[in-house]
């Protein structure tokens, strides 16, 4: 729901505004959805039992036939878009890279987590003075991406800045929380936020400054901080205490099983939107309505296509 928010998000005030300030703080929050996502993923993947090579290819093998092979599915409308595009054999090559790489539209992000696969065995190990500086790199490693995009016209695709050094902080924090049975402190992590939100304001108008052209509110190192903050809040006892099983956590629920084939399909359903002319003059509509229409998709497409074609596109 929270990165389906970040790209349906409409930006039409101004910036030097209380409604352009209310804008800076709450993107830069949802900016924190991507991080708590890998985060979630090393939690629920912390006592994974790998004890031999067989046991790690037969993990790999599974993530791929899981994840991989629907994001070629989701991705494949975006290739043929690239390709209709295409004016050379060069850009055409390179559309094809990114096609198998996970490079076109949002799906970076399964390029991203079958990274965090990879060195999962490495992670669960990780102490906690590994987890901070695993998290201390992957700010760093942010703060130059951040340098790059904001000061630069490099342009670099997202497959390239949002992989595994940006965010393998989060992911070995996730595991280490769980193997441990770590429960973070209420207040130092409610201190980190203050501070991450504080200092990700200012770097969005410091960058909206530096380039009114940029886009400002984008992947900060700062933001990231932040999103030490939020993950260690939501797993404090005080917080994940106030969770209760009831009508609305079950639509969560059911809506994180399918979770991954919403992400791959959302931004289909917003460009096919975008086609027939819809184009809200408000973000909460053109969220809603974008989250409705890819939820509607997805679930009926779980009703009426064979048991045996839901894996290939990501349907649990």
């Amino acid at each position: 729901m929270g990165v389906v928010a970040i790209h349906t998000m409409i930006l039409r005030c101004e910036p030097y505004t209380i409604g352009g300030l209310m804008l800076a703080v709450f993107r830069n929050i949802l900016g924190c959805c991507v991080p708590f996502f890998v985060a979630a993923s090393g939690y629920f993947l912390a006592n994974k039992v790998i004890k031999s090579k067989n046991d790690y290819c037969n993990f790999i093998k599974s993530r791929v036939r899981t994840i991989y092979i629907p994001m070629l599915i989701w991705a494949f409308p975006w290739l043929c878009l690239k390709i209709i595009s295409a004016h050379s054999l060069l850009k055409l090559g390179y559309s094809l890279i990114l096609y198998f790489i996970g490079g076109l539209s949002i799906l970076y992000f399964i390029a991203l987590i079958i990274e965090l696969y990879l060195q999962l065995p490495v992670i669960q190990r990780v102490s906690k003075g590994g987890v901070i500086a695993l998290s201390i790199i992957s700010i760093v490693v942010t703060c130059a991406w951040s340098i790059i995009n904001y000061a630069t016209e490099m342009n670099p695709p997202l497959v390239l800045y949002c992989s595994f050094p940006t965010y393998i902080g989060y992911f070995a924090l996730g595991c280490y929380i769980r193997r441990h049975e770590v429960s973070p402190s209420l207040w130092f992590s409610s201190i980190i936020i203050i501070i991450g939100l504080i200092l990700s304001v200012l770097e969005s108008y410091f960058w909206l400054d530096y380039n009114p052209q940029n886009n400002w509110l984008g992947l900060k190192s700062s933001v990231q901080f932040l999103s030490f903050g939020i993950i260690l809040l939501l797993f404090t006892k005080e917080i994940s205490g106030f969770y209760k099983t009831n009508k609305m956590t079950r639509i969560i629920e059911v809506l994180g099983t399918q979770s991954m084939p919403i992400y791959m399909s959302h931004m289909l359903v917003k460009f096919a939107l975008s086609v027939i002319g819809f184009n809200p003059n408000f973000w909460i509509i053109n969220w809603g309505v974008v989250f409705a229409l890819d939820v509607f998709f997805i679930l009926t497409l779980n009703k009426i296509l064979p048991n045996k074609f839901l894996p290939y596109i990501g349907i649990r």
